[in-house]
């Protein structure tokens, strides 16, 4: 597996532990791999720098949101070149301490979609994700 994070429905203000298999990549050959988490919350977005560690191929980092994130976006990068998962990030949506999806998360991910992101995270505009993440928004 590429991204795997735990917990698996991670809450605001809580920290996230990320593992990352850069395996057919082209951080594949990295030495060193910087994970940059775009923290949203209502507002602009907070990054977060973690070094990486690499045991057996595989990198792990940890960081911590705050109460008020309600998605996140990472990236992994080394020198000047960068894993985005083909312009998407990987994303970590947060919930609720029984499972649900924060209220305003998946509206925060349409933004996102909508706009691409701020820069340099530079994500692909997806309008039709937006509006179906705005629907389940407000589904919920």
């Amino acid at each position: 597996e590429q991204f795997a994070l735990q917990p698996e429905f991670p809450q605001p203000g809580q920290e996230i532990s990320i593992t990352y298999n850069p395996s057919g990549t082209l951080l594949e050959d990295a030495d060193k791999v910087m994970l940059l988490a775009y923290c949203f919350p209502e507002g602009l977005p907070v990054v977060k720098e973690v070094v990486m560690k690499k045991s057996a191929g595989v990198w792990s980092g940890a960081f911590t949101t705050t109460d008020t994130t309600l998605a996140v976006y990472i990236i992994f990068r080394s020198g000047e070149q960068q894993d985005d998962n083909d312009k998407n990030g990987y994303l970590v949506s947060l919930f609720t301490a029984d499972n649900k999806p924060v209220k305003g998360g998946m509206a925060r991910q349409a933004q996102v979609a909508f706009s691409g992101g701020p820069y340099p995270l530079r994500l692909q505009r997806d309008w039709e994700k937006a509006e179906h993440l705005f629907e389940k928004e407000f589904d919920l």
